[in-house]
């Protein structure tokens, strides 16, 4: 089947459609639900910060921002992008060490297990705008602040609480916090603004969501090398046109990611990948979408409580048309290993598999980059020992 390519035209209608479910305001003030806070990183140390609403109240506030729920609901783009239009990033700036009090409510927003609003007085009315990026979810308009204040008090639950007030380092505190049933997208926001540690600091949102996935992984790769050797098996999903293949092979635990187009005519790609011992400096080419994926794979193996060298590529259709952030990734691996695995008896079986598929379903050739594969061309440990 060959995949559907998505016009400009039908791109301009999704943004159109978002922007006309924005709600315009007709003055610079407000009271709206609090979703999330926001950090910028141009500039740092000095840095905006934003604290995300819609401009009116919202019991069911908690749909603006979240990516497993939109996910687990099948929401598709034209959907998440209204929902997000309708968001005000309400700004100011602060150094990312020494903080005002207007960070000190972005703390509450970000600790808060309750609806919580939030009384905003911008310095003018903002005009409807839509912003999208590959790293964090869209954005309306945006303004800077000249009042912010909570119009009632942050419920803040005891396990964040007793974590927050140990001063422990913001690696530990993730990790403890993961394991409590805190998910990564609460957590991204809590790291960004400065919660965690002796010297809490500002952290760009586009930093904390890749760094929160990166501290939540070393904590399950730390259980991931323990345990037994998996089979031979693949995973298949998309969510939002983007289509993962996940390969696990019957050998100790090492990672790679291939990234590319489903253009039969287009060879270009991305690729990071660790060894058994794990990664050492940043994953330039694959960039956030490197440890988002890899999060989801070490969560799956958790759950079975086995080790693999594992191969995830990631084919981009035109379905995938808006980025709305580096979860997307993250949402699509999960929806892949939700699926039933095919097993195999060896390995060549499930690498021939994968090729079959993506050219049966797109026409792409996977062979250039599994023959470029590094974790592939590794000998197993059990070939080491002979």
């Amino acid at each position: 089947m060959r995949i559907r390519s998505v016009s400009y035209k039908e791109k301009e209608r999704v943004l159109m459609r978002a922007l006309a479910r924005a709600r315009s305001l007709s003055r610079p003030e407000f009271v709206g639900s609090a979703i999330a806070p926001f950090v910028g990183r141009f500039g740092y140390p000095n840095v905006s910060v934003g604290v995300l609403s819609p401009a009116v109240h919202d019991d069911k506030i908690s749909r603006y921002d979240d990516p497993k729920g939109w996910a687990k609901g099948g929401y598709g783009i034209s959907r998440i992008a209204s929902l997000r239009a309708g968001v005000v990033n309400s700004s100011f700036s602060s150094n990312v060490r020494n903080f005002g009090k207007l960070v000190g409510v972005a703390q509450e927003v970000a600790l808060a297990e309750n609806v919580v609003d939030v009384d905003v007085v911008l310095e003018k009315t903002p005009t409807p705008a839509f912003s999208s990026s590959k790293w964090s979810s869209p954005i309306g308009a945006k303004a800077r602040v000249k009042k912010l204040s909570l119009e009632n008090n942050a419920k803040v639950s005891s396990r964040v609480e007793r974590v927050v007030s140990d001063d422990l380092s913001a690696g530990s505190a993730l990790r403890i916090l993961y394991d409590k049933g805190v998910d990564e997208n609460r957590l991204s926001r809590m790291f960004s603004v400065g919660v965690f540690g002796k010297k809490p600091s500002l952290v760009p949102t586009r930093w904390s969501i890749t760094a929160t996935d990166d501290s939540i992984s070393e904590g399950l790769l730390s259980k991931v090398r323990d345990f037994q050797v998996g089979d031979c098996r693949v995973n298949v999903g998309c969510y939002l046109g983007n289509h993962y293949l996940i390969v696990f092979l019957p050998r100790p635990w090492s990672y790679e990611l291939f990234e590319l187009y489903a253009n039969p005519g287009l060879l270009e790609y991305s690729s990071d990948f660790e060894l058994f011992s794990g990664r050492k400096s940043y994953a330039h080419n694959c960039a956030g979408g490197y440890y988002s994926v890899r999060l989801a794979i070490l969560e799956h193996m958790c759950r079975l409580k086995r080790q693999n060298c594992v191969i995830a590529i990631r084919l981009i259709s035109d379905d995938y048309f808006l980025p709305l952030g580096v979860w997307v990734t993250r949402e699509a691996a999960r929806k892949a290993l939700e699926k039933r695995s095919v097993s195999f008896s060896d390995e060549s079986l499930a690498l021939e598999y994968v090729k079959k598929w993506a050219r049966v379903k797109f026409g792409v050739d996977l062979s250039h980059i599994l023959n470029k594969s590094v974790v592939l061309g590794q000998r197993s440990l059990r070939g080491w020992l002979g």
